[in-house]
């Protein structure tokens, strides 16, 4: 016990960079292990389901570009480089036998957390070179162990390997050795930026503001060949291979900005004010956050070169009418950097902060101990688990599964459920609150809202459906009037008895908490024709 204490203080004095990959690696195997579910929707619905279809045979890349179910994939801008890096991880894991979905999801959350830790390498360095070693540090420390990044860096959002290729092209331009600079180097740092836009469309507004900070502080002709490279790496991800997979170049490009212009993609709400603002700030709990931005402002002349780029693109993503929390993503890294050079910079010439030095010690000292158990916490979140394990339940009878109700009469509406965990893709029918009596001409009518999942307005369709329609299960959703929900199912289904009821996690009782509309209540299951 004592060689490994003194191991790791070793490797935090002399050896920060590597005891900080360590640090993050270590963290995020326990969010491998125990931090599952479905953050944001499309993490999982976009790029888990859609990829098992396509390995099932259910589902074509072509279908993405012709077919209207799945318009929102390219209106929205979602990564079609990142769907095949799924589709292609799933093919592999089938090709070796491996079909139980949350042993896939295990792995995939594995090689999110393995090429994680270059965020925090490249971090470090670039801390390094724009700042000193104590911010590097520092740096190293917040983008391994934040209390949201270990949890973060685990799921399905292409918008984490978008900040990769940011940090590389940037550290890679800041390394640039001037005795023996090649045009091909800004070429190069252009093509490394420009694969950033292949996992978020709107990281190239981070890239020209890039360039436009390089042709303030350098020269216009490296601006123009940074712009040169990143156009290869656009025209490869988004122009060859949209027309090899989707038969049309640059379709998703065009069909995304194409939908902002026209006002078909809009966010609306109060928080679209201050979305972006607010994320960033309270990423870094209270008061330390209020702190970062004031080393992001006091920093701007000496990080220029990300200082433009980042405030640039957080001007522009405000002016989008369509906006997601998620676009944070590819500059936080690079927005910590900002803050914590700035910061360190600052108290270091402070008289008052370097007269004070235990204030400087208790200040950073707190931060960790507010920071800790909350990263707990969110490395052991799962979320969204009553829809989870709901299906993961379910998996068990699902040879004999052709049709799930989802009963919701005391709300208007609710989440979809993940059939990835089902392992197959089954009719689901969903019951929700009606504002007035159905009227009987639509009691046995059904709309339709995507290939598997109808919304029905009353229980007695059962009574004239398609055979293959009949629920094998019923889904109760929260626990709210249950024995008047029961009495009026057990009319159509008099053997219908309790299976498994599925309770929510704590961090689905935090969410609802801070956003009440974010709901993810007990689920009920019954079985319609039930034996032990």
């Amino acid at each position: 016990m004592i060689k490994l204490s003194q191991f790791i203080r070793y490797c935090f004095e002399e050896k920060p960079l590597l005891f900080c990959i360590w640090l993050a690696f270590v963290l995020r195997i326990f969010s491998v292990v125990f931090s599952q579910g479905i953050v944001f929707g499309f993490d999982h619905y976009v790029y888990v389901e859609n990829a098992q279809n396509i390995v099932n045979g259910e589902l074509t890349f072509s279908a993405l570009y012709d077919n209207i179910e799945y318009e929102n994939f390219s209106s929205h801008g979602y990564s079609l480089i990142y769907l095949i890096v799924n589709t292609s991880i799933f093919y592999t894991l089938e090709f070796f036998n491996m079909f139980d979905s949350r042993g896939k999801m295990l792995i995939l959350r594995l090689f999110h957390a393995l090429i994680s830790l270059y965020v925090i390498y490249y971090s470090y360095r670039l801390a390094y070179r724009l700042a000193n070693r104590r911010a590097a540090l520092a740096v190293g420390l917040v983008v391994s162990s934040l209390w949201f990044m270990p949890f973060l860096s685990v799921k399905t959002l292409p918008e984490n390997i978008a900040a990769i290729f940011l940090l590389a092209g940037i550290y890679r331009f800041a390394k640039t050795n001037k005795r023996n600079y090649k045009y091909g180097d800004d070429l190069f740092v252009g093509l490394l930026l420009g694969l950033s836009t292949a996992f978020c469309l709107n990281s190239l507004f981070f890239v020209l503001g890039f360039a436009v900070a390089i042709g303030l502080i350098t020269s216009k002709r490296r601006s123009l060949l940074l712009l040169s490279g990143a156009g290869i790496s656009v025209f490869i991800t988004e122009g060859i291979v949209n027309m090899i997979f989707l038969g049309s170049p640059f379709y998703i490009l065009k069909e995304y900005f194409s939908a902002i212009l026209l006002g078909d993609l809009t966010t609306h709400g109060a928080k679209t004010l201050y979305m972006y603002i607010s994320l960033l700030v309270l990423m870094i709990p209270f008061p330390w956050g209020f702190l970062a931005v004031f080393g992001y402002i006091k920093s701007w002349k000496r990080t220029f070169i990300l200082f433009f780029p980042v405030t640039f693109y957080i001007i522009i993503c405000y002016l989008l009418p369509y906006k997601g929390e998620q676009f944070v993503l590819p500059i936080m890294p690079l927005f910590f950097i900002i803050c914590l050079a700035g910061w360190y910079r600052y108290s270091s010439n402070s008289r008052f902060w370097a007269s004070k030095p235990r204030l400087r010690y208790w200040v950073t000292t707190s931060f960790f101990i507010v920071n800790t158990p909350v990263l707990i916490l969110s490395c052991f979140a799962f979320v969204r688990k009553p829809q989870v394990e709901s299906m993961v339940y379910l998996s068990h009878f699902k040879n004999d599964i052709t049709s799930i109700m989802v009963e919701n009469s005391t709300q208007s509406s609710c989440k979809s459920l993940p059939m990835f965990y089902l392992g197959k893709n089954v009719n689901i029918l969903t019951l929700n609150a009606q504002e007035t009596e159905p009227d009987i001409s639509i009691y046995y009518c059904a709309e339709k809202n995507s290939q598997y999942e109808k919304e029905i307005f009353t229980e007695n369709y059962f009574l004239h459906c398609k055979k293959e329609e009949i629920p094998q299960f019923i889904l109760f959703y929260s626990n709210e009037n249950i024995p008047e929900r029961l009495s009026r199912l057990r009319k159509i289904f008099p053997q219908i008895a309790h299976a498994k009821t599925i309770t929510p996690s704590y961090a689905d009782d935090i969410i609802e908490l801070v956003n009440p509309g974010n709901k993810n209540q007990e689920i009920q299951i019954y079985k319609t024709d039930f034996q032990e």
